[in-house]
């Protein structure tokens, strides 16, 4: 079988991602939420994840000043939230008001979580890494927590999970 090379699209081949929602705090307190697809567990013990975002964008701003960032998981009924989180920069537009999302203070960290979604990571920044105009945080979990019908949905594979196929696309996971 012939392969055809895929270098300058090649991330797409990792693609679907989860989708997540990632809020955070400027230091005065103004609050702002981003999409972003790369994010993923690295340790069960801590428990730690790592999120890659681009380095000039407000949220990789505010995790820097901060050292806090929440990972919300949305389900398939915020796509319209998630396109608009997705490709509105947030130094100029108030992102949650305009999508129609609600911030609520979290639990252990001074970050808000999205109130519409279905399950939250509360997260404290252990270390960045830079490169390229690109940070990849790494977070402790200092607290997770979640819809309890939506995860045991997940896990009976029944939630339609909101999944990212790369640029404008994305999917809902209905059937394993």
């Amino acid at each position: 079988m012939t392969k055809k090379e895929f270098k300058e699209e090649g991330y797409h081949l990792l693609h679907p991602m989860r989708v997540v929602l990632v809020a955070s705090s400027s230091p005065a307190g103004r609050r702002n939420v981003m999409s972003a697809a790369w994010c993923m567990p690295v340790n069960d013990d801590p428990f730690r994840v790592i999120l890659a975002l681009g380095s000039d964008s407000v949220t990789a701003g505010n995790i820097r000043k901060t050292k806090n960032f929440t990972i919300n998981i949305p389900s398939q009924s915020l796509l319209g939230a998630v396109k608009i989180c997705g490709s509105v920069h947030g130094d100029k537009v108030d992102k949650a008001g305009k999508a129609g999302l609600t911030y609520a203070e979290s639990r252990k960290v001074n970050a808000p979580i999205v109130k519409e979604c279905m399950a939250h990571l509360e997260c404290k920044l252990w270390k960045r890494l830079g490169s390229d105009g690109v940070d990849l945080f790494i977070g402790d979990v200092a607290a997770a927590y979640a819809d309890p019908k939506m995860i045991r949905e997940v896990w009976e594979e029944r939630a339609k999970v909101l999944l990212h196929l790369g640029g404008n696309k994305f999917a809902i996971s209905k059937e394993i």
